[in-house]
């Protein structure tokens, strides 16, 4: 008898971005001729590069010829495409990877969610605590809801948490991190690959914002630290630097040398290939065509002024947010700013509060994470004239706190 798969029960009854345009929808109806300044969500404003349109418009305009024209493509992805990403690691961590490491993905929040399937279920997870809610949610449905190992994140370690006190299969890394904007310094990041060099924990390691790293303290590639392609797989994304959201192009560097649990070298790179080759037809042609433009040199510096859009636009946010006097964090090396409620608000009361008096969305602390509770984020992807008219009505809203 056909039966659901009883972990989709153990899920939050909503996802927290869902419920954010639920309540922001509920206000529109009942104020309709108010303006909303959304910083609540972590989507990009800034349109497709030049040089980047123009490629995936040759693309489509190629495939309109009988010569050109392509099928199915490699599910693993266009060789063009991996040369240019091992190119990069090269030119920028001195890491070489071979063709057969680099795998081209759909976006990371796929790898993410697919990567757990190749793994039995049972192994203890640890996961940081604020972090993005999909991680936990695909926990949940792979059925390791209760082998979860929570990383305490909070203001006294500047939310990047100390090591597991046990053993772990498997360990979810994002840095900077979403929610909290924190950074690992080199140092920070080494325990990490260190602890799971000795207990043969494999690490996966998001590093969808390492973009907006500017202090050369901290490292933007889990790679840079010694050993870490014994024991680490490193997820990346277009999506925030090349304004790829709909587009929808990422990878996954899956290393040879994985030794983790009781997998022998090669096997997990080998296992992942098979897994892709049965169950993913492969990104879209156009969208691989228009990465391969955003990873040349040319493409790099057009990506570089949407991060640095995006940074001026954080560094807005927390500046108004510290005057105001607010504990922040983040807000440097990282898009987004997580900052504490005041006087002792709930996330989802201060949420309310912020809607009602500010006309601004943000994202209530809590929805990532139990610790996130007394939290909140705001995001700096919104468009400048926004994030300044925010920032005006966050600062006149919190004269009816005092």
């Amino acid at each position: 008898m056909l039966k659901t798969n009883q972990n989709y029960k153990l899920l939050n009854t909503s996802y927290l971005f869902p419920e954010i345009k639920r309540k922001v929808a509920l206000f529109s109806s009942e104020f309709p001729n108010i303006t909303l300044f959304n910083l609540g969500e972590g989507d990009t404003t800034q349109p497709l590069a030049s040089s980047v349109s123009k490629s995936m418009i040759k693309k489509i305009e190629d495939m309109s010829s009988d010569k050109a024209y392509m099928g199915y493509s490699d599910p693993l992805g266009l060789a063009t495409l991996k040369s240019q990403i091992a190119s990069n690691y090269n030119n920028s961590y001195a890491k070489n990877f071979d063709l057969s490491e680099i795998f081209i993905s759909d976006g990371a929040k796929t790898d993410l969610f697919n990567i757990q399937a190749i793994f039995q279920s049972g192994m203890k997870v640890a996961l940081q605590n604020p972090s993005y809610p999909a991680y936990i949610d695909s926990f949940v449905i792979n059925g390791n809801a209760n082998d979860l190992v929570y990383l305490v994140g909070n203001a006294e370690n500047k939310f990047v948490p100390s090591l597991p006190t046990q053993r772990v299969d498997l360990m979810y890394l994002c840095f900077p991190n979403n929610p909290t904007g924190a950074s690992a310094s080199y140092v920070q990041l080494k325990q990490f690959v260190d602890y799971a060099l000795k207990k043969r924990t494999l690490i996966i390691y998001d590093s969808v914002y390492s973009w907006f790293i500017e202090d050369p303290r901290y490292p933007r590639s889990i790679y840079e630290i010694p050993g870490a392609d014994e024991c680490a797989i490193e997820i990346q994304s277009l999506s925030k630097i090349a304004s790829f959201p709909s587009l929808r192009l990422g990878w996954t560097i899956i290393p040879q040398k994985l030794l983790a649990g009781s997998f022998k070298r090669r096997e997990i790179n080998n296992i992942w290939k098979r897994r892709q080759q049965t169950a993913f037809n492969g990104a879209s042609i156009v969208s691989q065509a228009g990465a391969i433009s955003a990873l040349s040199d040319k493409g790099l510096k057009e990506c570089d002024k949407n991060i640095k859009y995006y940074l001026k636009n954080t560094k807005l946010i927390k500046n108004c947010c510290e005057k105001i006097g607010l504990e922040c964090f983040g807000g440097t090396n990282s898009p987004y700013v997580w900052c504490k409620t005041p006087n002792k608000m709930t996330s989802w009361e201060f949420f309310d509060f912020l809607l009602k008096e500010a006309n601004t969305i943000c994202a209530p602390g809590v929805g990532f994470g139990s610790l996130g509770e007394g939290f909140f984020r705001l995001s700096g992807f919104a468009k400048n004239k926004e994030v300044l008219n925010a920032t005006q009505h966050i600062t006149k809203a919190f004269l009816l706190l005092k």
